[in-house]
């Protein structure tokens, strides 16, 4: 068997921003959603976020312009649900527009790049 290759994220210094404001976003949601449910998968998936988040912050604060992220399996899932569930606030919450669609329609590619990264792993 084959070893795999470790999931890695490249991202410029504005996608990092990105990418950790969806995740805050997304834990944000998550707190809301928890008080109100108990649906203990999403617990997990609020440790693996935060540590997640943890991790963006640093590598923004360190202040290169372009970071490669090694990921496991379990932040490229939450990842990529953390995106999924911004693309349906987004959707709900702001009224379409051509920058609004433009922005579903990178994190839509974003999504599917993790997807596919997930995909690969699971073989």
């Amino acid at each position: 068997m084959a070893a795999r290759e470790i999931p890695r994220l490249a991202l410029n210094f504005d996608d990092l921003r990105m990418v950790e404001s969806i995740v805050t976003a997304y834990l944000a949601y998550l707190r809301h959603f928890m008080a109100r449910n108990s649906a203990t998968h999403r617990h997990g998936q609020i440790g693996v976020l935060y540590d997640l988040q943890t991790r963006l912050r640093a590598a923004r604060l360190s202040g290169n312009q372009e970071v490669e992220l090694l990921l496991s399996l379990d932040e490229l899932s939450a990842l990529r649900d953390a995106v999924r569930g911004f693309i349906m606030l987004l959707r709900r919450t702001i009224a379409p527009s051509r920058s609004r669609d433009e922005t579903i329609a990178d994190l839509e590619k974003l999504c599917r790049e993790l997807q596919r990264m997930l995909v690969l792993q699971a073989r």
